[in-house]
């Protein structure tokens, strides 16, 4: 029987938690737009937040705690957030495909703390500044280039295709 990688033929759309390796990362805001999206537990179709990023072609649909974050960190309109970074890091989760989720952090476009109120069981969340330099925030997962463009986590290049 021939043998293939499966992620290779059947790249993945969405950015999960488990994929940040247990590791903050930094990516910066390429795109925002609404789509409508089914929800694999109801079925229903419901309008979503998707944000792209410069670094991997992995698009994220963004909860509403993440988006107050951006909203009170860059404004509601949404052009406004293009090209700022802001830092993911995964948590623990009871909803959702893999058992983590997504949770932003911290921005290196920042001068200082800024508290968000993003309810839930999280109430509020203070999202800290990081390092301004074009180095990452936090090392790199094994095997990607010290000398690479952007210094934060990128898919790689085999698991890229087309979507």
């Amino acid at each position: 029987m021939p043998s293939f990688n499966v992620d290779q033929e059947f790249p993945e759309r969405w950015l999960h938690g488990v994929d940040l390796e247990g590791k903050p990362r930094t990516l910066t805001i390429k795109d925002v737009y609404l789509e409508d999206v089914r929800d694999p537990q109801s079925g229903k179709t419901e309008r979503a937040l998707v944000i792209s990023f410069s670094e991997t072609a992995r698009e994220y649909l963004c909860n509403i705690q993440n988006r107050r974050v951006l909203r009170t960190l860059w404004g509601k309109m949404t052009g406004d957030w293009a090209g700022k970074r802001i830092v993911l890091e995964a948590v623990p989760s009871q909803v959702g495909p893999t058992g983590w989720r997504i949770v932003f952090t911290g921005s290196p476009d920042i001068d200082k703390p800024v508290s968000v109120q993003v309810g839930g069981p999280e109430g509020q969340r203070v999202i800290k500044p990081t390092k301004k330099t074009g180095a990452a925030v936090t090392e790199e997962p094994p095997g990607m280039d010290a000398d690479a463009a952007h210094k934060t986590w990128e898919r790689p290049e085999a698991a890229q295709g087309t979507l």
